[in-house]
């Protein structure tokens, strides 16, 4: 019953850490919409020059729109990764969950009189 209580608290311990790992992925893909947008109003302003006065060549909006991109698909892969790790968990915790209910099934009940 020790294993089973132990396991119990390294599950909540995952959940707490899930939970900070998901909220890190939405504030990233917030981050990353932010700069696509200011992306796509510098490209509409048809601004000759960024916030640092680099000019802004198809080079330049091809590299942005690059890094843009990778930084994308590595927030997917993490998000991915997030589901894999989160379904493990509660694979985990659904049999520790059942035994614990079947302890707890078997404690014989008081009666009222």
């Amino acid at each position: 019953m020790a294993r089973s209580l132990l396991r119990f608290g390294d599950f909540r311990n995952k959940t707490n850490t899930l939970e900070q790992w998901k909220d890190s992925l939405h504030n990233r893909n917030d981050q990353l919409e932010n700069e696509l947008h200011a992306l796509r109003n510098t490209l509409a302003d048809r601004a000759t020059h960024n916030g640092r006065h680099e000019e802004i060549t198809e080079f330049y909006a091809d590299s942005l729109v690059q890094s843009l991109v990778g930084k994308q698909q590595q927030w997917h892969t993490r998000v991915n990764e997030w589901i894999q790790q989160h379904q493990k968990t509660l694979t985990q915790w659904q049999l520790a969950n059942d035994t614990i209910l079947i302890w707890r099934d078997s404690i014989p009940q008081r009666t009222q009189q």
